[in-house]
This record gives C-alpha cells, sequence and structure tokens, in this order.
C-alpha cells in the first residue's frame, strides 16, 4: 500500500520575525549639559561686571554731589558774610522766608500826613534815606561773580545770588527815594505835603516789593546750598567759612 505524503496546507502563512531591539541613549537632564551653562555663565558675568561698574559710578556720581554741596556751602558762607551787616541796619527778618525793612517810614509817612510831630518826623525819614543808601553802596559792592567763578555751580544757583543781590540793592535805592520823598514832606507846606506824602508811599510800595523779590532769591539760595534754618525766618544755619575751593 502506497503512503501519501503529507501535504502542505494551502491556507497556512508563515510568521513574520519581529524588528531587531535598537540601543535609545537616554537625554543628559538640561542642567547637567555643558552647553546649557556656558552661556548663562557668560550672562552672570557680564551682570556681574555690569553690578560692579553701577556700583563704581553711583558712589563717584554721589561723591560728585558731596563736593558740589560743600562749593555752594562755602560760597554762600562768603556772599552771606556781605550780605548780612548791611541788612543788620535796615530790618530784620520775619519767620518764615521775609524780611521787615524800615517799618519806621510807614509810620513816619502817617505822621507827617497827621501834620505831627514835622521836626521828629524830618529826622527820621532823613536817617532812613542814609541808612538805605549806605546798605545800597555795600551790596552792590559785593562781587558774586568772583564767589561763583570756576565752582561748578548750577546755573539756577547763580541766577539766585545775582538776583539777590541786585534786587535788594535796588529796593535799597527806592526806599532810599521814598524817604527822601518823605523828609521832603516834612519840610514842605501844608497845601504841597499831601502830594509828597502820596508820591512817599508809592515809591514805598514798590520798594517793598521790589526787596521782598530779592530777599526771596537769597533765601531761595541758602535752601539750595542746604544751609537755611526753616524757623529762623531765612536766618542761615551756621556753615563752612573760607573761599570756595
Amino acid at each position: 500500500m502506497a503512503i501519501k505524503g503529507k501535504s502542505r496546507s494551502r491556507g497556512a502563512r508563515g510568521v513574520a520575525s519581529g524588528p531587531k531591539p535598537t540601543y535609545v541613549p537616554v537625554k543628559t537632564p538640561l542642567l547637567r549639559r555643558r552647553g546649557f551653562w556656558i552661556p548663562v555663565a557668560v550672562v552672570l558675568g557680564v551682570a556681574a561686571i555690569a553690578g560692579l561698574w553701577y556700583g563704581f559710578a553711583n558712589e563717584a556720581r554721589e561723591e560728585r554731589e558731596r563736593e558740589l554741596q560743600e562749593r555752594m556751602s562755602r560760597a554762600i558762607s562768603r556772599y552771606r558774610a556781605e550780605v548780612e551787616p548791611p541788612l543788620t541796619t535796615v530790618g530784620e527778618p520775619v519767620p518764615p522766608a521775609s524780611f521787615d525793612a524800615f517799618p519806621v517810614l510807614g509810620t513816619t509817612l502817617d505822621a507827617i500826613e497827621r501834620g505831627r510831630d514835622l521836626e521828629g518826623s524830618l529826622t527820621s525819614a532823613e536817617s532812613v534815606r542814609d541808612v538805605a543808601a549806605s546798605a545800597a553802596v555795600a551790596l552792590e559792592g559785593i562781587d558774586v561773580t568772583a564767589i561763583v567763578t570756576d565752582q561748578g555751580f548750577d546755573q539756577l544757583f547763580v541766577v539766585r545770588l545775582l538776583d539777590s543781590r541786585d534786587g535788594m540793592a535796588e529796593g535799597l535805592r527806592l526806599y532810599e527815594q521814598a524817604a527822601d520823598l518823605a523828609a521832603l514832606a516834612a519840610e514842605a507846606p501844608e497845601e504841597g505835603r499831601d502830594d509828597l506824602v502820596s508820591s512817599a508811599r508809592g515809591v514805598l510800595e514798590v520798594a517793598e516789593r521790589v526787596f521782598a523779590d530779592g530777599y526771596s532769591g537769597y533765601v531761595e539760595a541758602q535752601a539750595m546750598a542746604s544751609v537755611l534754618d526753616p524757623l529762623g525766618g531765612g536766618l542761615p544755619l551756621p556753615g563752612p567759612t573760607g573761599a570756595g575751593g
């Protein structure tokens, strides 16, 4: 009996082999990568240098400001030494930052207008006239330019000094004129007295305004130099003495 060979099943298929295993490298964490830290180190280095530069620059700026403030204080001390003596002859400071100059002149004009004590009023008016003229000469002689030259001061500070000198001196000249008119009124006959008194009052009003503006500049200059006593009616605090350096 013949043996038949086994026939291959027509419906069977071969099993495909799976993919070969491959090696997948593990990624290095970001913070452990050298390429990450190099630019970070550069940035930190630049920041450190910038910080040092800023610190040195800021310190140098503060030192310049301190030196400037000291020069301003010395300049004010020089200016004040020449301004205060004539000012003490014409009146006194009034808190917080005003000055009462020749208060007697208004009283004198009142007396002349009423025709009372004309001889005493004449003496008073002549005294005011002479004191105002003398004080004006003293202020006009202050060389502000010599005080501020080559000091590196801010323009506003220099302007305050110049305006204060000129304003107070001009105001004193007007006080002188008002007092002179008052003296003329005291000697004038009754029919011409009122006109002279009226003229004197008009000049006195302008004198008060002009002098006040000048004195205000004086106070502001002291404040800029940080040598002003805010409770002393414009009286300056003691400051460094000597020539500005």
